[in-house]
Formats: C-alpha cells, structure tokens, sequence
C-alpha cells in the first residue's frame, strides 16, 4: 500500500548504505538509526518534519573507508536484517585508491554486491554515480588521500561501470558526477561543493537530497537546486 501523504509505501523502511559521504560522521556504528550528517541526516530531518504521523523507519549504515567488497561482506547485519523498501547507495570513491585491479574487476565486485542486495524482491534500489573533484591547493591540503586528483580518472571508469549496472539491471541511478559538474559549470566552485575533493558539503548534501526526493516520487518536495538536464548521460546508457 502507497500513503497518500508521502507516496511511499505504508511504514516504509528506507535504507542508507555507502562509505564515508553516507557515513556523514556517525560515531556509533552499532546504532543504525544514527543519521551522521549528511544527506541522511536532511531526508531524516525532512521526513520527520513534513510527515510527523507517518511511521517511517531510517537507517544509515555507512561506513567510513569501506569499499564495495567492505559492503558485500557486510550484507546480512547491514541489509538483510533490516529488510527495507528502499535503498540508496553510493559507493566506489574509496576502490580507487585501496588496491584498485582495473574496471573488470570492479565490475566482478559491484555485480556482486547488486546480486546480494535484495533481501525484499519489491525493494526499490537507487543508486549513486560516485564523483571526485579536481583539487587546488587548499583542498589537498584538507584531504588525507596524497595527489586526490590522480585518481578521478579511476573514479570516472568505475563510474561508468555503475551507469552501465545501473540500466542493466534496470534500477534507478543518480548520475551524481554529471550533476555536480553542471553545478560547477553554473559557477560553483569545487571546493564550495566538496572541502577536500570527496566529501560533501551541506550545499551539496542538499544536492543528493533533491535527487533522492525526487526518484522516490515525495509528495509535496521541491528542490533546493531545481532540476539538472541528465537526458545525454542517460541516452548514453540506455
């Protein structure tokens, strides 16, 4: 059944996976309602306070640092026992710098994890194109991974293998990378959008919500930010 206040599914559980982006600083990572602050947190808050009768339940299972693999192993505690109707995921950035074995072998991983993910047949899955920003100096600075920018193209590559995933197992997407870039073509800087190169800031916090509001179909919602023309990325993988 579909409530007719939020146009999801009668007390849904939405579900939160990822690495340190969805992880937003969460200092209990046995306690999965912990939102972190990210956007998490903003559809946490905003869900809470538009639809204060609804019974939804929220989990964030982030982790800070973890990988693909990091996630597939953790599927039974992080997934399976929480048995959601919606899951949002955005993973890949940290495969880059961790060992990373070339695009067929990322592939190999994230097919893996796509596999694994349904413990509900009907559970509506988004997913994240992971982005990685050209630093300057200050954000290097801020940033605990040597010469970030060296890796954007690996990040560009496993990208794509999750846009192709995506269409293939006919889940939804958030082409993320195109949408921040056509943020920075309007005249926002990188660093306004990310400190040091990878993690968001509110600004774009507020980004990811807007596109995760609007392909759960939120009764009501209007983004911040507008919408973003995505139509060539999508023809691309279609």
């Amino acid at each position: 059944d579909i409530s007719e206040m939020t146009g999801l599914k009668k007390d849904a559980t939405i579900l939160f996976m990822g690495d340190s982006i969805t992880d937003g600083g969460r200092t209990d990572y046995s306690n999965k309602t912990f939102m972190g602050a990210n956007h998490p947190k903003l559809f946490y808050d905003y869900m809470k306070k538009h639809f204060p009768d609804e019974k939804l339940t929220i989990y964030n299972t982030g982790v800070s640092g973890d990988t693909v693999l990091d996630q597939y192993f953790r599927l039974q505690e992080d997934c399976y026992d929480l048995n959601p109707d919606y899951i949002v995921m955005l993973l890949g950035v940290n495969d880059s710098w961790n060992f990373y074995k070339g695009k067929e072998v990322f592939e190999k991983s994230y097919r893996s994890l796509l596999d694994g993910i349904p413990p509900n047949p009907d559970a509506k899955i988004i997913l994240f194109q992971p982005y990685l920003f050209e630093p300057n100096e200050a954000m290097q600075k801020n940033c605990v991974i040597p010469d970030v920018g060296s890796y954007i193209p690996t990040v560009k590559e496993m990208g794509d293998v999750i846009c192709r995933l995506a269409a293939e197992y006919k889940l939804d997407i958030i082409y993320l990378a195109e949408i921040l870039e056509q943020q920075h073509q309007k005249g926002t800087s990188y660093q306004e959008m990310a400190s040091d190169a990878i993690h968001p800031t509110q600004m774009t916090a507020r980004i990811m919500l807007d596109q995760i509001m609007l392909k759960l179909g939120v009764k009501g919602y209007e983004p911040y930010f507008g919408t973003y023309d995505v139509s060539a990325i999508e023809n691309q993988y279609k």
